[in-house]
């Protein structure tokens, strides 16, 4: 496998999470496709990975945006989802809490391991002169949205997708270096790029 094979398979996500509203943008590295998950049933998401299997890519999402991954295909409903937003967004770790089944999740890599200080997603996207206005409709918000809501939601979470493709493009070397790594150690790429770079060389050791 090359590393350019890995690139055409990689969907840059997000997820917003409301209450009575969960949606996840993603959108393809190479041919830029969008497909938008608003409130989908479980096989929505099997479909989606079993014909693209898909490498995705967000920031700071292995500590947020993986476990929302995981309780939508768990099939756990928009309002039990909001409450694992919740505990993660109040300071738990998503790995603590106690999820009812299991999923083996696609590979995930997460630009967060690469910044060496921390920065939120819209301080990064201010820095690149990008548009860093936040959604107006409250997470809280006790209704499901209506039309204008919902468009208004997935604007600003595609922003925040497109916000992660000059991410990369500047961090590629980091990734090409990964992969030079996981060959030297026979480690699965997939994975082994989703490391820190600390776990891969110990891996690699």
């Amino acid at each position: 496998m090359e590393f350019d094979e890995l690139l055409n398979r990689l969907w840059f996500f997000d997820y917003e999470v409301f209450a009575h509203d969960t949606l996840m943008v993603a959108i393809n590295y190479r041919t830029k496709e969008k497909r938008i998950f608003q409130n989908q049933v479980a096989n929505v998401y099997y479909e989606f990975i079993d014909t693209n299997h898909p490498i995705f890519m967000g920031y700071n999402c292995k500590a947020y945006d993986k476990y929302i991954l995981k309780a939508c295909m768990l099939g756990y409903s928009p309002e039990e989802i909001k409450e694992i937003n919740d505990y993660i967004i109040e300071g738990h770790n998503g790995w603590d809490y106690p999820f009812e089944g299991y999923v083996e999740l696609p590979p995930i890599w997460d630009l967060f391991d690469c910044i060496k200080t921390f920065k939120s997603l819209k301080e990064i996207e201010g820095n690149l002169r990008m548009n860093i206005t936040e959604t107006t409709i409250p997470f809280d918000l006790p209704t499901k949205w209506n039309e204008q809501q919902k468009h208004e939601v997935i604007y600003y979470c595609t922003a925040d997708v497109n916000a992660l493709f000059p991410l990369f493009d500047r961090l590629i070397n980091n990734y090409k270096s990964k992969f030079i790594i996981c060959r030297l150690g026979k480690i699965d790429p997939e994975f082994g790029l989703g490391m820190t770079d600390a776990n891969l060389t110990a891996t690699l050791l």
